[in-house]
This record gives C-alpha cells, structure tokens and sequence, in this order.
C-alpha cells in the first residue's frame, strides 16, 4: 500500500488507494491539527477544550472519545499489515505516528525550507492551510489563523528571497515570476512592485515596467491610503528615462536601482541579534513572583509570533520590569532588539528616525511619515526584530476617555494599527497604564494581538520583598501587608523601607499601629512625599506636572 499522502494547503485531502472522505468538519480539523502538532503527544483535555469548548467537560471528552473512534477507523483501512499505525492514543494523550508511512505537504514544506531549498517549498503552497474549512470552535478558529499567518510569513519571505536572488542572477523571467507570486498574495507589497519593476524593464519590457508602477501606486492608494515610496518614484523616473533598458544578465550583479539600503550586515557573533539598543532599558531589573506572566509573555512572541502586544496596569505593578526581563531573556530569538521609552513623549517622527538609523544604518530617510512607516515595515519584514515602547501612557490624553492621544500624537495609534494588522515578522511590545483604543479594537479582530494585565503579587513574593530589607514576617502578617497594598510591588517596596526605618523591621508592629497612616498606595506615596523639604517639593510637583526639559519646567518656579 502506497504512502499516505496528507495535503494540508487549500482543502484537506487524503491520497492513497482506498482512501476514504472526511465528511464533517469537525473531523477534517481534528485530523489536520494532529498532523500539524505530530511532533509530540496531544493531551486528551487539550483536544477536548480545543473542539468543543462551550460543552461541558464530560460531554466534550465523550465527544473527542466518539471523534477518535471514527478517525481511527478510517484511516485502519489505510494501514498496511504489520506497520505502525497513524494513530497513537493512550488514556491521556493522542499523537498521529511521527514514524507511520504517510507524508504532508506542509511536513515537506518546512523540510525544504531547512534544505535550502525555496523553490520546492514555494511550490507546495497552492493555497492557505484548510482554505475555506469552517469550524464551530472559536480556539481552533484561532490557532488555525496563527498557522496560516506563520506559513504565509514564510512563503512570502522564500519568495523575496527567490527574487532577490534571481534578479542578482539575471534571470528576469523566473524574477518576473516570483515577483508576481508575491504581489498575488500581497498585493499592496511594495518592495516586490519594485522588484518585478526592474524585471521587466531588464527584459526589454519598459511599458510593462511602468505599467506595473501605475498598478503599485492604485495598490498603494486602495490598500493602504498612501502614496509610493521615493525610491518607487525615483526607480519609475528611471525606467522613463531609459536607464534600466534591456541588460545581459552579467550587468545584473549591480546592486538594483533604487532599492532602500539594506540593512546593516550582521556585525554581531552567531546566534546574537545584529541591532541591540536597550534605551535606557533597566539592566537585569530584580523581579519578584512573574513566572507565569513571562511564561505566557515568552510564547506569545516566541511560539504564537505576536505582531503586537501589549503590558498594561497601575502605576508601580512592573510593567517596565516584566518588560525588560522577558526582553533580555529572548533577546537571542530576534534579529534586532530596541528598546524606548516614551516617558518624554517624542514625536513619531523622531522615534521612527532613531529606528530607522538602527535598522538601515546611515542614508537618508523619507521624511513623510508614510515613506518612514513603509521603510520600517519593509525592514520588518526582511527582519525578525523586537521594539519595545515603555510608558505608552505618556503620550495619552489625561482627564479624557481613555485610550485616546495627546494633540499631535495621533501618528501613534496609525503605527499600532499597522503593527497589528500588516504581514511582517516582527514584533512591538507596548508598557502602558491604559490600553491604546486601536489595540482594543485589534484585540477583537486577530490572536496576533495579545495584552496581558499585570495584576498584584502574590504573598509569596511580597514575602521576597520584604527579605531584600532584612524582614522575616510571618506568613500570616504578609498576607495581611499584601493584601491591604493589593500586590503593589513598588508600593511592597515602598513600604518595606518605611518599617525598616520606622518600625525596626518589625511587620507586626506597623500592621497594628500604622492603619491610619498607611491605609492604601496613595498613602505610602503621600508618606514620601511628606518627607521632602518645601523647594523638594515644589520641584517635584513642577516636573511631575510639565515633563519638560529641566531648564523648561523650572522657569516658572525661580
């Protein structure tokens, strides 16, 4: 009996003699996730939770029990005798044979790619995965969504390399080719309308060179509101003039006419990234009881390959700390990494000049903010990089709903917008004390936009706070001391400090003396406030307010 053949890209199929129809969707799901996830074991409760999550938990285990007795039926019929086969199912995990005879197109597309081999892998990909399988399970809905979006990531990429290359070889017809590949799957692609610029006018074909221009340019204006890069424009005045006429194929190792710069070549040892600037980022910032929140914040960017994600909750939680952590923690899984902080609060145009000198090194850059968030997004594409923005709030306005910008700040919430919803590899990571409103909305729209709101410390490490002032307090005294900062972690520390001096580290003590004082965050804050000298005071108070330069805030206080 011949292999079984699984193709997974456009509508699920099944190729071998005999082989029978999947006839429910729930089915064709099922068997495609396990073949998707065959590398290891799938837990029974996952699979359940998986499909059909709104049943209860017994009704959804019988019905998993029901779907795998099907699936192990039809495909018992396509085992031959004495192999091993496809399905592996305990009491507790499912897992389709990694070493049973059958073969998947997207199991042979991730083989070529690891080869070297971009062509092959490209030609695999006839169609999304599952293309038009519909489900009544929102959470394979949504890892199906993740799936799709990694595989065209690097379908797109293996295309642009393959351009790349052809056109350095002179090979306009197979340029032609891939260029047109890309722009079918991204038709508003504007490095690709370049590429298969340059293909056709090198082949001798000037009219569909700047025919192809006007195509861009409608592309441009109708998916995304804007106008051409100038290196489009300068690479179509170009074609006009004649420059870029017909070329044997050994004038094709110049570098192509008006392309962006590339990026900086990697300067730095393997496996570290090529761009790093941490900002003014906290250097190996202590963390108290994150665990989990890193854990889930790790496989959002690392595994799920989140686009945009967002930290958000109360001043003094550790938003900037978890932050700086699961940063330097994954720095090595990006090509680029760079950290700011809109504490500030600079204008768009200057952050995304500072980005932009990193990621193209010295050159000029557009000085429109559509010609800068093309060149950004076209790095981002090209790269794997992860941009961080702390303290987010600073550009929001105050005493207004919330999620809203500071007048002239508005180009923020276009740059958000385009992060959570354009193709690139990329991912931005946002601090915040409220949730921009373009993130709220992405949230509802793709899972590649994740917020994770940092709630209280447990006592356990608020316990590990109080250590760091020499304090033993008891579990119950903790819980107490906790409790009444709600996890707080800069408040914990706050306080910590004040019944050291104070209280000579005694928790109990101040727990039973200090209620009137110490009631809430706003207390302890008030308790340090109280301590400064009158001009302290009045210092504070004016750069809290102005969040200007010094020389600024200070006038209208001497």
């Amino acid at each position: 009996m011949a292999t079984l053949k699984i193709t997974l890209f456009g509508a699920l199929q099944l190729t071998s003699a005999g082989a029978p129809a999947l006839h429910t969707a729930r089915l064709q799901s099922l068997l495609a996730y396990l073949v998707m996830e065959s590398a290891q074991p799938q837990p029974r409760e996952r699979l359940a939770a998986l499909f059909w999550p709104d049943d209860p938990t017994t009704a959804a285990r019988q019905n998993l029990r029901q779907a795998l007795y099907q699936l192990r039926q039809l495909l018992e019929t396509l085992t031959p005798p004495d192999a091993p086969p496809f399905l592996l199912i305990t009491h507790a995990t499912v897992q389709f044979n990694p070493v049973a005879d059958w073969q998947s197109d997207v199991r042979s597309f991730h083989q070529l790619l690891s080869e070297g081999n971009d062509a092959a892998a490209v030609a695999l990909y006839a169609d999304e995965l599952l293309a038009g399988l519909q489900t009544n399970s929102e959470r394979f809905d949504e890892w199906l969504v993740i799936s799709r979006e990694r595989l065209h990531i690097q379908v797109m990429a293996a295309l642009a390399r393959l351009t790349t290359v052809a056109l350095h070889n002179g090979q306009w017809a197979q340029a032609t080719d891939y260029a047109q590949r890309q722009l079918f799957w991204e038709p508003w692609l504007e490095p690709a309308h370049r590429q298969l610029m340059v293909a056709l006018a090198r082949a001798g074909d000037r009219h569909g060179a700047l025919a192809q221009y006007e195509q861009c340019c409608r592309q441009l204006q109708h998916e995304l509101g804007v106008s051409p890069h100038a290196d489009t424009e300068a690479l179509a005045a170009q074609i006009r003039a004649g420059q870029l006429d017909a070329s044997p194929p050994a004038a094709a190792h110049a570098p192509f006419p008006s392309d962006p710069p590339a990026p900086a070549p990697l300067a730095a040892p393997p496996g570290r990234p090529s761009v790093l600037d941490w900002g003014g980022a906290p250097d190996s910032p202590a963390l108290y009881g994150r665990t989990q929140e890193l854990t889930e914040l790790h496989e959002w960017i690392t595994v799920v390959h989140c686009r945009l994600v967002t930290v958000i909750g109360m001043g003094g939680m550790g938003k900037t700390t978890v932050a700086a952590a699961l940063a330097r923690q994954n720095a090595n899984a990006f090509d680029g990494v760079i950290w700011r902080s809109l504490l500030n609060a600079p204008p768009l145009g200057e952050l995304l000049q500072s980005w932009l000198r990193l990621l193209y090194g010295p050159g000029a850059i557009p000085e429109s903010l559509d010609g800068q968030l093309t060149l950004l997004f076209t790095a981002l594409r090209e790269r794997r990089c992860l941009l961080i923005l702390d303290n987010v709030e600073s550009i929001m306005q105050s005493g207004e709903r919330a999620g809203y910008y500071r007048a002239g700040y508005e180009g923020y919430g276009q740059l958000f917008k385009r992060f959570g919803e354009s193709h690139h590899q990329s991912c931005l990571l946002l601090t915040s004390r409220e949730q921009p409103h373009e993130v709220a909305r992405l949230l509802r729209e793709t899972p590649l936009v994740r917020t994770l709101a940092l709630a209280g410390l447990a006592p356990e490490a608020g316990r590990a706070i109080l250590r760091t002032q020499g304090m033993t307090p008891s579990t119950a005294a903790v819980d107490e001391l906790v409790g009444r900062y709600s996890g707080n972690p800069l408040a914990l520390m706050l306080i910590a400090e004040t019944i050291a001096d104070l209280f000579g580290g005694d928790v109990t003590a101040f727990l039973a003396e200090a209620a009137p004082i110490f009631d809430d965050i706003r207390d302890v804050l008030d308790q340090q406030y109280a301590r400064l000298a009158p001009l302290e005071c009045d210092l504070l108070l004016t750069l809290a307010i102005e969040r200007l330069p010094l020389h600024e805030a200070l006038a209208g206080v001497w």
